[in-house]
């Protein structure tokens, strides 16, 4: 919210002589023509002119004004342009800009800015994650093992590239990461240590069994709900917004139930199965069935789902509970 004008030009001419007039008997007692003939009150009216005239002045900005409020706003190496209007826009959009990285936002905004300059034809950066007081590479690769110190000075920033190259879904290039690593590294304070990587995967098995109504077509229904599993999950396009599958967030069975009984033609989900290639992922609810599976900071789903996971049991068959 912007701080209010003060309008500093808000005396008149008749109230400085006004004023002026009003403080004689003070300062002047044996002056008593007041009168417009009288000098003194000349006098008076022609300093009410100038004080005037110098409270419109500073009430308004003008054009030297406006240079030096800009060269304090953009540094002393700033000169002077001919469109002053033009250059204030400028300004005000260099205010927007991020230089330093402090917060968690900042170091993601700043980390999307390679796209900027980047080569689109080479991938862009589709999504970032930052994880403070983190160091996610050495965990992934255990070298933080039995590690007690202090990772209050560590910064994990995860990148996630919208192209699909050999060495795995959705994982960036090395030129992605050594661009980003290099713009984190001049906008980071001072001791704060900043580790650039791609995302950790979770390998997730799920195999499910559906019944459907009797006027679907088996085949339909099993590709539609094998469309809709592996969507859900991948890294760009998942998720329940559809803006891919949100970093570190949980596996829950019951939504996995939601999803295929969205589908057209499904009846009814007999069974979910969801198997981690880690078994210590597994959560259990009260009464020991696996509830949900756990992702971490920085973490995403590699769901494995192969045609024979989903089981379309036989309409008579269906019919035969009911």
């Amino acid at each position: 919210m912007p701080l209010p004008v003060p309008n500093l030009d808000d005396r008149t001419w008749s109230d400085l002589v006004a004023e002026g007039r009003a403080l004689i008997p003070s300062w002047a007692p044996e002056w008593t023509n007041h009168n417009p003939s009288d000098p003194g009150i000349t006098l008076i009216e022609l300093f009410a002119w100038l004080s005037e005239m110098l409270l419109y002045r500073m009430n308004t900005v003008g054009d030297a004004n406006l240079r030096e409020f800009l060269r304090l706003i953009t540094g002393p190496d700033w000169r002077h342009e001919a469109d002053l209007g033009a250059a204030r826009q400028s300004a005000l959009r260099s205010l927007t800009e991020i230089h330093r990285a402090v917060t968690a936002r900042d170091f993601e905004q700043i980390a999307f800015s390679v796209n900027d300059t980047g080569d689109p034809a080479k991938g862009r950066i589709a999504r970032v994650s930052c994880v403070p007081g983190r160091n996610l590479p050495a965990e992934w690769d255990g070298a933080s093992a039995g590690w007690e110190g202090d990772t209050s000075a560590d910064v994990s920033v995860v990148v996630l590239s919208d192209g699909s190259p050999a060495d795995g879904p959705g994982q960036p290039p090395a030129e992605h990461l050594r661009r980003v690593r290099h713009v984190l590294d001049r906008a980071r304070l001072l001791c704060t240590r900043v580790h650039v990587s791609g995302p950790h995967y979770v390998t997730v098995g799920v195999r499910v069994r559906l019944t459907i109504r009797g006027n679907f077509r088996a085949e339909a229904v099993h590709d539609s709900a094998l469309r809709a599993l592996r969507l859900f999950f991948d890294p760009l396009l998942g998720g329940q917004g559809g803006g891919g599958w949100p970093f570190g967030r949980d596996i829950y069975v019951s939504e996995i139930y939601q999803l295929l009984t969205q589908i057209e033609g499904v009846h009814d989900v007999r069974e979910v199965v969801a198997n981690p290639a880690e078994q210590n992922r597994v959560v259990l609810n009260r009464l020991q069935e696996v509830e949900a599976i756990d992702l971490r900071p920085g973490e995403l789903v590699k769901a494995q789902i192969a045609p024979g996971d989903i089981v379309i049991e036989p309409t008579e068959k269906h019919a035969s509970r009911n």
